[in-house]
């Protein structure tokens, strides 16, 4: 259940109990949506709903609003209208299900206001209000004992995924990633905004339905978008507008230049008004105006002549710059209000700024270099690239940046021409006059055949490191060494390069990223898992976008293996809205579409599941790459429509494919998929042969589990339980342990019986774990009445609380978590906690 559908359900309860609700947010926050919706709920339970529009054209009219609500003849005047206006509402407010509903306090006359209050205060009912600004009214009606209690719902920008499900029904299609990460980013999760923004691209035929999914072709901006932006707008005075313009001609201002800029008032007035945030970046309190789209907004529609007097303003504040008139999309880190979404984006136009200013300056390959790598990180128009690459003067620069800059080039003939031999001869070509830095040629050589086509075999002989050649040669090619070693699946040697690497050298990978998935792999999981949710944290406090997207991947990879399907989610959805990846190369973006793909078809989301399958493979490196699980969506697709066969098929052929492609660590994984669906005796065999050329600590202990499997000695099996848990695969282990006892009594039972469970409980393993080569297990299907309930029984309300909430008798609900407990193969309430924090209903 979303934030503000439980926002919703909390406020209609709260009605029912005879308190008030204060519906607040800025404009286009879906205050009247919501209000609709507790309309909407009590009417269908029979209250006796008054609605009442505030309207701002009629405000120095009183009653004039209860008058546009129906409670008057439209003749009464004076003293007797706000008499027949007070009785009007007596009279509804008999019936003792009875609410008024009041849409926009802020533009209500003071005549309706008065009379709504004093008729609450006779007959004690309950109001609902929206308004722009948490409201405290003078009257004493509020103060009185007799009064309703008060609650609150604060309408936050929506998350992510709130605002997929909005779009997506209200377009009546899927959204594509990256387009929804944009409208995130522009609309700053304020839902009206969002929907104002698609409505307006849609029928400027920006946004387009491709294939069923809704895709934008060009930047998210329409000539009218500005009237709703001066909508948005509306109740903000000259002077803050002012100061506003001033914020958003601003790149990445810093609090104390903010104030010494436009003063501690006008920011203190415009947070009040959710205009600007003031949010932490390491150690710097940066100001941002917000949402994006105001940004977006100023600095399109100021006029020259203004824009000329506020830079002129800007630059007297030391180290203050105008932004440049840049208005891509930003990129989108997944946050509810929105502000990380602007910080990032505004940091990626800074860095653009400084470098294309290094570069128009100083057009050297290592100003080129500089200007090339953010133009592809912030997935600019390729075109742009191409010029830049063009103007640039080869020659001009020292061996080092000379060197990088062409196999930037090679990069990008590989991916944008689609021709890898032209590629690979470029690199060739370029090696003149580079001196010992043409040794990054044999790195990228290894890498870009590697990624498209397979790992060389003399990959080794292409990486031998000389004693005289630079540090930067010697960690590039160490990486690349590195990235074939795990490749390989050849654990031992790659933790015998690792300390080779000078720390913080990024190359093909960021730091850190290859030796998180060595700790993976060679059965330290938990090892890996920490390193990824620190480098979250640590890239985020950077704005490092190529960071986040690697370790998002890497703790969503180990999260999957051992099962925690709902956190590994969490993750893929965090790096896919961060909008478009790099350029060049795309390795991790596919392989993050291929485990959302993956977590998508298990959870039966085949619509979410094709369209970020179909983004993987315009990317078009489908077959190559060592990152996993890329067939693993479609076996999974195969399993769901009953074709174990074909998907044990699949995957066997996929890992033998690999395999011979020397992605031996994705090939071997396959296998391991294929032999849980399809066993046969030959594939085991096989797969002993792969797996004794490794040195994986993970896959030997699978394997040995395979082993015991097949040949159904139980010491073999209870032998497996504690290493599986060891690797990071516990509902593998909880398996084994189910398996033994179907091999003692002869019957699948749902719950463990003496040493088992005790085994199970020394180790922590639960029935709410999950095995991710078993890709039968997949989550039960309830209700949507036994997940609420579920939900409410999971956070500790009783059976009669829960009957309450509903208004269902208590032996309803006793039926309802007999059949949920059922569902799920638990044996207790208490344990549907863990079981739901694994992600394992739906």
């Amino acid at each position: 259940m979303s934030m503000r559908a439980q926002a919703l359900q909390a406020a209609v309860e709260r009605l029912r109990s005879g308190w008030s609700i204060d519906v607040v947010g800025r404009r286009f926050a879906g205050r009247t949506h919501f209000l609709r919706g507790v309309a909407a709920a009590l009417e269908n339970e029979a209250w006796r709903v008054l609605w009442v529009p505030g309207n701002a054209a009629v405000q120095s009219s009183g009653p004039a609003a209860l008058d546009l609500a129906g409670l008057m003849d439209g003749q009464t005047r004076g003293r007797s209208a706000l008499r027949t206006a007070f009785d009007g509402v007596l009279n509804m407010a008999e019936n003792k299900r009875f609410v008024a509903i009041i849409d926009d306090w802020d533009t209500m006359d003071e005549a309706s206001a008065g009379v709504l209050l004093a008729a609450q205060q006779r007959a004690n009912f309950p109001i609902a209000r929206s308004s722009l600004r948490r409201w405290t009214p003078a009257s004493s009606a509020e103060t009185s004992p007799r009064a309703p209690h008060s609650f609150l719902v604060d309408l936050q920008p929506m998350r992510i995924d709130e605002l997929e499900r909005v779009l997506t029904t209200y377009l009546e299609g899927p959204v594509d990633s990256p387009t929804l990460a944009r409208v995130l980013a522009k609309s700053g999760g304020v839902v009206g905004l969002a929907v104002s923004i698609v409505d307006a691209c849609r029928a400027e035929g920006i946004l387009q339905k491709e294939d069923g999914v809704w895709i934008a072709k060009e930047a998210l901006w329409t000539p009218t978008l500005t009237r709703i932006a001066e909508a948005y707008l509306a109740d903000v005075g000259p002077a803050e507008l002012d100061a506003l313009e001033l914020l958003s001609m601003a790149s990445e201002i810093e609090l104390r230049a903010a104030v010494q800029l436009v003063g501690w008032e006008p920011i203190e007035r415009l947070e009040d008004k959710a205009l600007v945030r003031i949010h932490s970046v390491g150690a710097r309190q940066l100001v941002a105006v917000i949402p994006p789209m105001v940004t977006e907004f100023l600095r399109r529609e100021v006029h020259e002549t203004r824009r000329a007097r506020l830079a002129g303003l800007l630059t007297q504040i030391p180290g203050l710059d105008p932004a440049a008139d840049q208005f891509d999309d930003d990129p989108a880190w997944r946050q509810s209000d929105g502000v990380f979404v602007r910080a990032m984006g505004e940091h990626m136009r800074a860095k653009r700024s400084a470098a294309r200013a290094e570069w128009v300056n100083n057009p050297t390959t290592l100003t080129s270099l500089r200007y090339l790598r953010v133009l592809n990180e912030e997935h600019a128009d390729p075109r742009e690239i191409v010029a830049v690459f063009d103007e640039t003067d080869a020659a001009s620069g020292d061996p080092s940046s000379r060197a990088q800059l062409q196999v930037l080039r090679a990069w990008w003939i590989a991916s944008f021409d689609d021709d890898l031999d032209a590629a690979l001869a470029h690199l060739e070509e370029s090696r003149s006059g580079l001196g010992r830095f043409e040794r990054l040629m044999d790195a990228a050589t290894v890498d870009l055949l590697s990624n498209f086509r397979a790992v060389p075999e003399d990959a080794e002989e292409l990486l031998r490191i000389d004693a005289d050649l630079p540090q930067a040669v010697k960690d590039k090619l160490n990486e690349s060494m590195l990235a074939t070693y795990v490749s390989w699946g050849r654990f031992d040697l790659a933790r015998i390069v690792l300390p080779e690497i000078s720390e913080g050298f990024t190359g093909t990978y960021v730091p850190g990223f290859l030796r998180g998935l060595v700790a993976l792999f060679d059965g330290e999981p938990g090892e890996a898992l920490d390193l990824a949710y620190s480098s979250i944290e640590t890239a985020r406090e950077a704005l490092d976008g190529r960071s986040l997207r690697s370790f998002t991947y890497l703790g969503a990879l180990a999260l999957i293996l051992s099962g925690r399907y709902a956190e590994a989610r969490t993750l893929i959805d965090l790096a896919l809205s961060l909008g478009k990846p790099p350029l060049v190369p795309q390795i991790m973006h596919m392989a993050i579409l291929s485990a959302g793909g993956l977590l998508a078809r298990r959870r039966g989301d085949d619509e979410t599941a094709t369209v970020m399958l179909a983004q993987r493979r315009r990317i078009g490196i489908d077959q190559a790459g060592m990152l996993p699980l890329t067939e693993w969506p479609e076996a999974q697709k195969a399993v769901n429509a009953d074709e174990d066969d074909a998907a044990g098929a699949m995957l066997w052929r996929s890992g033998v494919q690999q395999w011979s492609n020397g992605a031996r660590l994705r090939g071997v994984l396959d296998m391991f998929g294929s032999l849980e669906l399809a066993f046969s005796e030959e594939r085991l065999r096989e797969l002993t042969r792969y797996v004794s050329s490794l040195r994986s600590r993970m896959f030997s202990v699978q394997l040995d589990y395979a082993v015991a499997v097949a040949s159904g000695e139980e010491a073999a099996l209870l032998d497996a339980v504690p290493a599986l848990t060891d690797v990071g695969t516990p509902g593998r282990a909880y398996a084994a342990l189910k398996l033994v006892q179907k091999m003692r009594t002869g019957e699948v039972e749902e719950d463990l019986k003496n040493d088992l469970q005790q085994i199970a409980t020394d180790l922590r393993l639960s029935p709410s774990l999950s095995d991710v080569m078993n890709f039968r297990q997949s989550a039960p299907r309830l209700s949507r009445r036994e997940i609420e309930i579920a939900e409410l029984a999971a956070h500790g309300l009783s059976n009669q609380q829960i009957a309450q909430r509903f208004t269902l008798s208590t032996r309803t609900v006793e039926n309802h978590i007999h059949r949920i407990l059922r569902k799920t193969g638990l044996d207790r309430r208490e344990a549907l906690r863990e079981y739901m924090r694994a992600g394992n209903l739906r």
